[in-house]
């Protein structure tokens, strides 16, 4: 019985394979299938989304041409890119096979603008086509190149402190920074900022730091996105400053001028009287400094004539301290030299000049004509030319071969040289 099957099963089949209707049916039946599925995986256009973050750069020709640079509001944009074709092409479409170009052919003019994108195919291989490009342009602005230099301007709130305390003078990472950008937006720039942030701070006693970010103060109309900030001496942007603000204690002190040089016969100054515009100040000191008088300046003694001497003092000067807070930050001193001193005039012996570290090869020549010196010394005192004592390093000469000539007194110890001196020196090849 299972013989009989099997023997019909291949008759049925001997019967399909050699019948012609039956081959030419099933043929057919075929080559419908293979027409059906090649039109579905290549007949058929298929769509896709590539997402690629581009760098913006402009070409270097428009620059080259208008004289004008680009400046954008951002160094990288995200496209979304949807490109077009066969399936299995699309399907394999990536970020290389793609080519950004930012199109500048229309810019003749400084301004705004809006930079179309052109993206188009660069494989030679796959078969596609761009449909669309989102963003289509990138917003940027043209013109000529400017930087200026700026002190940053430091603001701070005095009611922070503590009672009794009063800022110092703060220190700044960068005190003095550079705005580059286009030179419509650089020119309308009045400074630059950095406001300290107290954070709810408050009766401050003790040196104060914090980061602080730098704001460009100018017109209304500048586009501060356009603009890049940069160290004076490093050209790397930056966006903030560290600020350190030290705090002084304020104390009334005794106002007092230090002198220098007195000659080794008066220790104690006691040939000079000092009357200043003020006696007292109220100065702002670090807490833990032993200070007992507000020195407000030098005074050598070589500035020092017979009579009375007037001198300027300003906040620069000032020793151990740094901030008076009366307004008293112009302080003057008149000193007024013993009556029994007398200014002298000494000419100087030209032979007695000695010049030191004269090049290797080289002869000097000094030059000038009646030379004379201004000496201080008690009125029954003689000085000559021969209690002098003159130098001049040849090292130190200028462009215009002009030295210090450093005058000093050999025999009297309670006098002085009045003034400073220079005098030239001309250096000549030695003749072999």
């Amino acid at each position: 019985m299972a013989d009989s099957s099997k023997n019909e099963n291949k008759s049925f089949f001997y019967k399909l394979v050699y019948n012609d209707k039956y081959l030419i049916f099933f043929s057919l039946f075929l080559a419908v299938l293979v027409w059906i599925s090649t039109s579905i995986s290549v007949g058929t256009d298929e769509s896709k989304k590539i997402k690629i973050d581009v760098p913006v750069t402009i070409s270097d020709e428009l620059s080259q041409q208008l004289g004008m640079e680009y400046f954008s509001l951002q160094d990288s944009i995200e496209l979304s890119v949807t490109v077009k074709g066969p399936k299995y092409a699309v399907g394999q479409v990536g970020e290389d096979d793609l080519n950004v170009e930012f199109d500048t052919s229309n810019v003749t003019k400084a301004g705004q603008q809006s930079i179309p994108i052109l993206v188009t195919k660069s494989s030679k291989t796959l078969d596609f086509t761009v449909e669309s490009v989102y963003p289509s342009s990138i917003e940027g602005y043209f013109d000529v190149g400017a930087a200026k230099t700026f002190d940053v301007d430091l603001k701070y709130d005095n009611s922070v402190l503590a009672n009794g305390y009063a800022w110092g003078d703060p220190s700044l990472s960068d005190e003095t920074v550079i705005v580059q950008g286009p030179k419509t937006y650089v020119d309308k720039i009045t400074g630059v900022t950095a406001n300290v942030d107290f954070e709810n701070a408050t009766n401050i006693s003790k040196t104060y730091s914090a980061e602080c970010s730098l704001n460009v103060e100018g017109d209304d109309s500048i586009e501060k996105s356009f603009l890049k900030i940069t160290s004076k001496d490093k050209d790397k942007e930056i966006k903030s400053v560290s600020v350190s603000i030290p705090v002084v204690k304020k104390i009334v002190l005794p106002v007092n001028v230090k002198f220098e040089d007195a000659p080794k016969g008066i220790s104690d100054n006691s040939i000079l009287s000092v009357d200043y515009s003020v006696n007292k100040v109220t100065a702002g000191v670090l807490d833990g400094v032993d200070i007992n008088e507000a020195v407000i300046g030098v005074i050598n003694y070589n500035q020092l004539h017979e009579g009375k001497n007037h001198f300027k003092f300003t906040s620069k000067d000032f020793i151990g301290f740094k901030s008076i807070f009366d307004g008293n930050d112009n302080i003057s001193a008149d000193v007024t030299v013993d009556s029994k001193y007398k200014n002298q005039t000494v000419y100087i012996d030209k032979s007695a000049v000695k010049v030191t570290n004269v090049p290797d090869g080289y002869d000097y020549k000094l030059v000038f004509t009646d030379f004379k010196i201004t000496v201080v010394a008690p009125e029954n005192t003689k000085i000559d030319s021969g209690d002098l004592v003159y130098t001049c390093d040849a090292s130190k000469l200028d462009d215009s071969n002009t030295a210090d000539l450093v005058v000093t007194l050999s025999n009297h110890n309670d006098s002085w040289v009045y003034g400073t001196y220079k005098i030239s020196v001309e250096l000549t090849k030695n003749k072999i």
